[in-house]
């Protein structure tokens, strides 16, 4: 359980989260899993399923990449 008294770093707060280790390990993996893997889990696992190919790791930090055709930049 985190100490309530220090501030934890975004890797430690994802790092703690359980359904952000599952959406990780894919990432790590490159694995896409089937829907049929995710249509039983929770809400939130379903959402990042969705974005799975907007998703990435940085620095160890599961980051949801933004693109914007219009500025181009990614």
């Amino acid at each position: 359980m985190p100490d309530k008294g220090k501030d934890l770093t975004l890797i430690e707060l994802q790092s703690n989260d359980s359904e952000l280790k599952i959406v990780k390990q894919w990432l790590i993996e490159g694995h896409r899993p089937q829907y049929s893997e995710v249509s039983g889990k929770v809400f939130f696992i379903r959402s990042l399923f969705s974005q799975i190919d907007s998703l990435e790791l940085q620095e160890d930090i599961e980051v949801r990449r933004l693109n914007d055709l219009e500025l181009n930049f990614a």
